[in-house]
């Protein structure tokens, strides 16, 4: 937990939180620290990739 829990603090209110400390707590059980950084950052830029999609097809309705 390291960097990516920072950024991740920011934009989480306290129940999303704890949610998110006890799925990366089995990670790291079930995977290990490289692994859990790796699967975050992963399921992160799908995240980041889905809600810029989302932020083009409204410019797009919006222009066109």
């Amino acid at each position: 937990m390291g960097k990516d829990v920072k950024d991740f603090q920011e934009e989480m209110n306290e129940e999303e939180l704890e949610l998110y400390k006890q799925k990366v707590k089995t990670m790291e059980w079930l995977w290990g620290p490289d692994e859990t950084r790796t699967v975050l950052g992963l399921l992160k830029g799908r995240k980041m990739k889905k809600e810029l999609k989302e932020h083009l097809k409204k410019n797009r309705i919006k222009n066109g």
